[in-house]
């Protein structure tokens, strides 16, 4: 066997292999299983959005008190 004829067997496999994999995803369901929506209802996600926008909002301040003050240390030469 040569080596072209090799690497042209070695395509054809990668070739089925792929294609095996691709008709194998395509027979799995997609659909949402019954009973469930598909997505929580807007407005629980719009105040779920909120909630973590307020979260994130006191975290930056937080963090913000926190870089003033060792700000005002290291001004001051009291910070190592």
């Amino acid at each position: 066997m040569t080596r072209e004829t090799f690497s042209w067997g070695l395509v054809a496999a990668g070739m089925c292999l792929a294609a095996g994999m691709f008709g194998y995803a395509q027979a799995l369901p997609a659909q949402q299983p019954a009973g469930q929506p598909p997505f929580a209802s807007s407005i629980d996600q719009r105040n779920e959005q909120i909630r973590t926008q307020q979260q994130t909002n006191e975290l930056l301040r937080e963090q913000n008190k926190i870089l003033r003050e060792q700000l005002e240390l290291m001004r001051g030469g009291k910070a190592k």
